[in-house]
């Protein structure tokens, strides 16, 4: 029985991995910052896949990291720079490379950065490191 659904999970990713082809690493990032953001286990995390199956409980997450951090307070333009904020969970390393030039070249976002009187310098170190650690 284990092995049978070993199996049946083990389609359902590749599936998935056809299905989001070179974003499913993207996909999978967001479903684990979820899982995490939520404090899932692993015994809570197989309790989702066996009462969901494994691809909805994989989407779900998904779909939830997605919107992790998307309030109007987290995201927007930093003090008026020109560097909106895209989730960095739902980011390729490619992706987080891009961005960081972009911030690079925003005059704005590097000040919030650099000085750390400023009221909006934790936030923009913060995706700074998280940009970082995605590469």
């Amino acid at each position: 029985m284990a092995t049978e659904l070993q199996e049946e999970n083990g389609r359902a990713v590749e599936r998935l991995k056809s299905e989001y082809g070179p974003d499913f690493r993207s996909f999978v990032n967001r479903g684990k910052r979820a899982a995490q953001a939520l404090g899932l286990d692993a015994d809570t995390l197989t309790g989702l896949e066996s009462s969901m199956n494994v691809a909805s409980t994989m989407k779900l997450l998904a779909a939830t990291g997605s919107r992790l951090g998307e309030g109007p307070a987290q995201l927007g333009v930093f003090a008026g720079g020109q560097s909106p904020e895209v989730p960095v969970a739902s980011l390729t390393p490619e992706q987080a490379r891009l961005e960081i030039d972009r911030h690079t070249k925003d005059e704005d976002f590097m000040k919030l950065v650099f000085d750390d009187t400023h009221p909006g310098h934790a936030r923009a170190w913060q995706r700074y490191l998280e940009l970082h650690a995605m590469i």
